[in-house]
C-alpha cells in the first residue's frame, strides 16, 4: 500500500506542482491596515513559466476625512532565479533614488520599502525565484509600517 501511494504522489508531483503558502491572510491584512478589512479581489494564474497570485483588501470603514484604504498583494514565481533577480532589479532601480526608499536587509534575499509618507507604502521582497509585493494606497495614521514589514517577512519565510 505504501509503495502504491508513494508512486501516486510522485506522479502527481510531476503533473501538478504544489504552490506553497504564498497567500496573505485577512488577519495579516488587518494588521497592516490597522482596521477591519475584507478581501474584494483575488486572481491566480500560470504566467511566463511560473505562477501569479494577486489580491486586494479594502477597509470596511470610510468617511470624508478617511476614505476607504486598500492593500494590494502580489506573489509571483518565475521559471528561474535569474528572471526573478532581473525583475526585482527593475523595481529597485525605479524606486531607489526616491525619498522614503529603504533597503530591508533581514527580509528574504533582497527587499526594499518605499513610501512617500502620505499616499502609499510599498514592500517588495525576492527569495530565490519568487517575489512578493505589498502596497497600501491611501496611507493613514492607522497604517502600520512595522506590520507591513513583519507580514512581508512572515509570507516570504513560509514560501
Amino acid at each position: 500500500m505504501k509503495i502504491i501511494l508513494y508512486g501516486l504522489i510522485s506522479i502527481f508531483s510531476l503533473v501538478a506542482p504544489v504552490v506553497g503558502g504564498y497567500k496573505i491572510t485577512q488577519q495579516e491584512a488587518t494588521r497592516i491596515l490597522g482596521e477591519s478589512c475584507e478581501l474584494t479581489e483575488s486572481t491566480s494564474a500560470s504566467k511566463n513559466g511560473g505562477h501569479e497570485y494577486k489580491c486586494k483588501f479594502l477597509t470596511k470603514s470610510s468617511t470624508v476625512d478617511s476614505p476607504q484604504r486598500a492593500l494590494y498583494f502580489m506573489f509571483e514565481s518565475y521559471a528561474n532565479d535569474a528572471e526573478a533577480i532581473k525583475m526585482f532589479s527593475e523595481f529597485q532601480k525605479s524606486n531607489q533614488h526616491q525619498s522614503g526608499y529603504e533597503i530591508l536587509s533581514s527580509v528574504g534575499e533582497e527587499a526594499f520599502f518605499h513610501s512617500d509618507g502620505k499616499n502609499f507604502c510599498l514592500v517588495i521582497v525576492r527569495k530565490k525565484n519568487e517575489m512578493i509585493r505589498l502596497k497600501v494606497n491611501k496611507f493613514s495614521e492607522k497604517t502600520s509600517i512595522t506590520e507591513l514589514k513583519a507580514v512581508a517577512n512572515d509570507i516570504i519565510s513560509r514560501i
